[in-house]
């Protein structure tokens, strides 16, 4: 039994010897190990790829998939501008606040608050009834007066009576004519006329009371000509001069009207280093009322070619590195987050300029941007299908 087993083994030793010998005459084992091992990886890639391509498909398919959903949008070049922003306050040249040029009591108000009324218009009336009085009297004694001056001066011209008889005739006359005047300037004193065409803000006192030179009768604005003051900082000193076009935005409001810088100061007020500009509205139609704040923007800076994004879509690393995501699509509503870095420039209105770190139709992610890594696979949405 024994010597038959040794037979057998031998047998099989011998033709795998064989076996071997033929098989290495073909190829060496490390060349077929070679082979058997990039077949296997030939394989490995087909399936790996047809894996993804299945996977995809089942994330594309599957509800109950685990992924951050996040909205995203193209950057595109277009026009960036920066603006240097203060507070202004809103002037007029003729705003003015009127005061009676004599004491006296109100016996009339001509017009009403809000009422428009032209140069030269009567507005109140003090009382004149003595000035009145004496205007009429010095009147009859200078019509007496100027017959006596005109009998003499007859008389004298045919060298009838005394020169000194002409000369009381002649100062009677005109110092009646003088004091005259001086009446009917002071009775007009009494008339408060507009100094110009506008619109009664406000009257202040009441008929029957008693007003000085002192008093505030009426408020009367003009908003034909109005300006805007404002102090800049004196870095920007070089940079506005008269001529530039800035913009002026009313707060609270959507209104933003372009302005033209009429004057710049030289002087710099040494408390806060900045000096004062006036502007003009180029739309003369515009009323502002005196006195508004309003938010003067002095353009600095512009890139007719920018790329910019979003502040909320910029991150900083713990080093303070800048950073933004983007997506890299991998199907039509799947893709993987990636970090980077990016420069920026100039930030303005929720804006800022990116200098250097991505290209024109970059896909940035916007929302949901906080919640994503690096690397990391997500769901595109669009705003309709987040909001719903």
């Amino acid at each position: 039994m024994k010597k038959t087993l040794l037979f057998a083994l031998i047998a099989i030793v011998a033709v795998a010897c064989s076996s071997r010998n033929r098989s290495s005459a073909v190829e060496t084992p490390l060349a077929e190990l070679y082979r058997q091992r990039d077949s296997l990886l030939k394989h490995i890639e087909k399936n790996n790829l047809l894996l993804t391509e299945i996977n995809e498909r089942i994330n594309e398919l599957d509800s109950t998939a685990r992924f951050y959903t996040v909205t995203t949008f193209e950057v595109k070049p277009a026009l960036f501008e920066h603006f240097v922003e203060v507070y202004g306050t809103v002037g007029s040249e003729k705003n003015t606040l009127i005061f009676p040029e004599t004491g006296g009591v109100i016996t009339s108000i001509a017009v009403k608050p809000g009422q428009r009324v032209t140069r030269g218009q009567t507005l109140m009336q003090l009382d004149a009834s003595i000035l009145l009085s004496s205007i009429n009297e010095v009147k009859t004694q200078l019509d007496l007066a100027t017959s006596v001056f005109e009998k003499q001066k007859r008389l004298w011209e045919q060298k009838v009576g005394s020169e000194i008889q002409y000369l009381q005739a002649k100062n009677n006359k005109e110092s009646l004519e003088n004091r005259l005047k001086t009446l009917q300037a002071q009775y007009n004193q009494t008339i408060v006329k507009a100094p110009f065409d506008g619109v009664v803000d406000d009257i202040f006192p009441k008929v029957g009371q008693l007003v000085g030179p002192q008093t505030q009768l009426l408020r009367l604005v003009n908003l034909d000509n109005i300006y805007i003051e404002g102090e800049i900082s004196e870095n920007y000193a070089g940079l506005i001069k008269p001529g530039y076009i800035a913009k002026v935005r009313v707060p609270g409001t959507d209104s933003v009207y372009e302005a033209k810088v009429t004057s710049t100061a030289r002087f710099i007020n040494p408390s806060n280093r900045t000096f004062k500009i006036r502007l003009e509205l180029v739309d003369k139609s515009v009323r502002l009322l005196p006195n508004s704040l309003v938010s003067i923007m002095v353009k600095d800076y512009e890139n007719p070619a920018a790329l910019s994004v979003p502040v909320r879509v910029v991150q900083q690393d713990p080093a303070g590195n800048d950073f933004v995501l983007i997506l890299e699509k991998t199907s039509t509503t799947l893709g993987i987050a990636r970090k980077v870095y990016i420069k920026t420039g100039k930030s303005y209105h929720n804006h800022v300029e990116v200098i250097e770190g991505i290209a024109p139709n970059t896909l940035i992610i916007d929302k949901g941007s906080r919640n994503v890594k690096d690397g990391q696979k997500v769901k595109l949405v669009t705003e309709t299908d987040q909001n719903a």
